[in-house]
Order: C-alpha cells, then sequence, then structure tokens
C-alpha cells in the first residue's frame, strides 16, 4: 500500500478498485481506500484556501464542492484600552470544545480611538495614545487564543493530533485608520500603517485581508463591508437589498445590527448576513447607555455566529449571543455577571 503524502491517490484508488471488484475481494480495503481518497481532496480543498473573487466570481470547485466545512465567524469587537473583555475568553474556549474548519474575524478588532477624526480637538480625546490601543488589540487576541494554545500544548504532549484551524481576518474602517493617517501625514509613514496589525497577526497563523477586499471561502464572500460600484461608500441598505444587489452569499460586520435574508436564484440558496457588534461595552457615539435610557441605540445584538454544512454558498446558521457564552462558562446570565464584577460599568 503506498504511503508516500504526494502519491496520486485519485490514480491509485481507481485503479485499485477495479481490482478489487474483479477479483470480488473484500470491500473493507475498498472502503479504506474511499475514505483515503476523500481525505486527499479534503486536504488539497484545504490547501487550495481562499478563491480570489475576480477569478470565477465565487465559484467553488467540485473538489470542494462536496467536503462541508465549518465557519466560525467573530464581529467587531472594537478593543481598546479600559473595556471588559471576558467575552473573548468565553469565545475561545468555545472555539476549542468546538473546533470549526474556518475562523474569520471580520474586522475592527481594533479600535484605534487615538486615530478617530470625529473626536480630533474634543475633551473626549485627551489622554489617548496609538501605542496602547495596539497593545490592547494585540492582548485582547492573545486572550483569544490562550485556550487554544493551551490545548495544543496537551495534545502535543500526549502525542495526539493538534487542533488546526484555517484563520481569516477581514480588516475593517478602524484599522483602515492607520493606513489613512499614514497617507495623510507621509512624515509617519513606515511607523504607523496596517502593516502592524499584519505582522502581528500573520505570525499568529492568520490569513489577513486589507479592508474592502472579499474573500471567498467555501462560496461564501466575507469582507467588513461591501461597496456601492458608483460612490464607493459602504453599502447601507437592508440584508434582502444588499442580496439581490451583490447577489452571491454573503457576510459582513461593520453595521452594529444582526440581520439574516436569503433567496433562491434557481435552484440554489443565496444567504446574507450582517453581525456587526461582539463586544461588552456601550459605546458614546450611539447615545445613552443601556442602564441610564431604555431607548438607547447601544441596544443591539452581540454574539457570534457558527456556519455548519458549509459548502458552494449554503449553510445552516447557529447564533451564539454573548448571553449563551456567559451562561455557559460563567453558569449565570450576562448581565447578573456583568453587575457582579463590574457594578459600576455603564450599560449594565
Amino acid at each position: 500500500m503506498p504511503t508516500d503524502n504526494n502519491f496520486d491517490w485519485n490514480s491509485y484508488c481507481v485503479g485499485k478498485t477495479e481490482e478489487i471488484k474483479k477479483a470480488n475481494s473484500s470491500y473493507e480495503e475498498l472502503d479504506y481506500l474511499i475514505r483515503r481518497a476523500a481525505e486527499a481532496e479534503r486536504i488539497k480543498a484545504d490547501i487550495q484556501g481562499t478563491v480570489p473573487i475576480s477569478r470565477a466570481a465565487g465559484a467553488t470547485s467540485a473538489s470542494t464542492r462536496h467536503v462541508p466545512k465549518k465557519h466560525f465567524m467573530i464581529p467587531d469587537t472594537q478593543v481598546k484600552p479600559g473595556v471588559p473583555l471576558y467575552h473573548l475568553e468565553w469565545i475561545g474556549q468555545y472555539i476549542v470544545d468546538h473546533p470549526p474548519d474556518r475562523l474569520i474575524m471580520i474586522g475592527d478588532w481594533y479600535d484605534l480611538p487615538s486615530l478617530s477624526s470625529y473626536d480630533r480637538g474634543k475633551r473626549a480625546f485627551e489622554g489617548r495614545r496609538f501605542t496602547a490601543d495596539i497593545d490592547a488589540g494585540h492582548r485582547a487576541l492573545e486572550l483569544l487564543e490562550k485556550p487554544l494554545e493551551l490545548r495544543n500544548a496537551a495534545l502535543r504532549r500526549s502525542k495526539h493530533a493538534l487542533i488546526k484551524i484555517d484563520k481569516h481576518v477581514t480588516w475593517g474602517n478602524h484599522e483602515d485608520r492607520a493606513r489613512r493617517i499614514s497617507e495623510d501625514v507621509p512624515e509617519l509613514d513606515g511607523l504607523i500603517g496596517v502593516h502592524l496589525f499584519d505582522e502581528f497577526w500573520q505570525a499568529r497563523g492568520w490569513n489577513t485581508h486589507q479592508y474592502t477586499e472579499v474573500v471567498d471561502l467555501d462560496g461564501v464572500w466575507y469582507s467588513h463591508c461591501f461597496l456601492t460600484e458608483l460612490t464607493g461608500r459602504a453599502l447601507g441598505a437592508m440584508a434582502s437589498t444588499m442580496l439581490k444587489t451583490i447577489g452571491h452569499t454573503f457576510t459582513q460586520g461593520h453595521r452594529q445590527t444582526y440581520e439574516v435574508a436569503a433567496r433562491y436564484v434557481g435552484d440554489k440558496m443565496h444567504r446574507a448576513l450582517i453581525a456587526g457588534a461582539c463586544y461588552l461595552h456601550d459605546e458614546d457615539y450611539k447615545g445613552p447607555n443601556r442602564k441610564s435610557s431604555e431607548r438607547s441605540a447601544n441596544y443591539h445584538w452581540r454574539g457570534c455566529v457558527m456556519k455548519h454544512d458549509v459548502a458552494d454558498g449554503e449553510y445552516s446558521l447557529m447564533e451564539l449571543p454573548l448571553d449563551y457564552f456567559c451562561r455557559r462558562y460563567e453558569g449565570m446570565s450576562l448581565e447578573r455577571f456583568m453587575r457582579k464584577v463590574h457594578p459600576a460599568f455603564p450599560g449594565y
């Protein structure tokens, strides 16, 4: 039996299958060959990875279409100094407990308030530092990935197979602030830029994608946001309208909301998913915090999503709100937990 990982298993299996059938032998070896060929196709699909959107309008190859994947998507976290990050520990542990094939962070991981053009010149801007913003985001990623690192360390010691996940991040408009500031102030080029995020995340095994870049994963188009063709601005319509405009299954963040839509095109279901909030804090720009006003714009869905059986743009959706993670790993509701650990924190 060939053992070389580079061996052409497809050709071998076809020939060997015919031999077994002619010899009317046991089908145990035939079953092994079929499973080995399927594994070869799965590895091939993982190696091929992302399909450039310009190559085939997001179409997946025949080899990947019949190998459903599991996607875990983290919406905007908007990490900055001083905000609670308990949820990232819960999410990291859930990823270890239920490993996906692909992990997608949809962008705006870093909030970068020090580069905000909206607050510059205001009292709220005082004391902000770019290095503190970067450090907060870096430490948050380490917090998210710590459970996986600990689990793989234990698996390595016991000589078991490690948990391997194909990881992608699509930078958002908040990370793009670093690019814009380097263009507005050329003297800072090389000191400030998206490369500061790219280098840190790539060193930890992530595939990084620039703001507005669209990445095709198993027939699902992922991007922090999608732009209009005429103005270059982010599409702001309802999910159902965007689905008709884009004409393909897509997932985006950017908007602090949760919207889904579906429509059939022939025998295919196209799906839209907009989820742009995965954080515990309230944002000042959205008005009063939730504790002070029942009509606060900070009342919106917050959490992650798991997509099961992802293939050729279709999938089964599982919603995972932050309250679910808290109940699972802290044994109490999110509101009760936050009042216990942060009794004076705005919003709870």
